[in-house]
């Protein structure tokens, strides 16, 4: 019988900590893509965020830079959770196909 992977939280939230690539040369053009279109949602959220908290608000600067960092983090880590890489590779694979 094969080795069973565990999908489960734990190990999702252990591959948001590392620091390495999943699979480097593999579905570059799809994984930069997804990781650009993450980091713009945020930017405009956090964007949103800063200008309803207020001009009077000190505090929209260190939370706003908070929230923009920890997404531009979460955004790059999301595209090298080993699942979510093989998707966003087997997706490349299939467009390339397409002509």
């Amino acid at each position: 019988m094969g080795k069973k992977k565990n999908f489960g939280a734990g190990s999702f939230f252990r591959d948001l900590f590392q620091v390495g690539v999943y699979k480097r040369s593999q579905g570059r053009i799809a994984r930069q893509a997804t990781c650009a279109a993450i980091w713009v949602t945020f930017a405009i959220g956090v964007w949103r965020l800063w200008l309803e908290m207020g001009a009077g608000s000190n505090a929209r600067y260190f939370w706003a830079g908070g929230l923009l960092i920890a997404g531009l983090w979460l955004g790059y880590r999301i595209v090298n959770v080993p699942q979510f890489a093989d998707f966003l590779i087997a997706v490349e694979a299939e467009m390339n196909k397409v002509s």
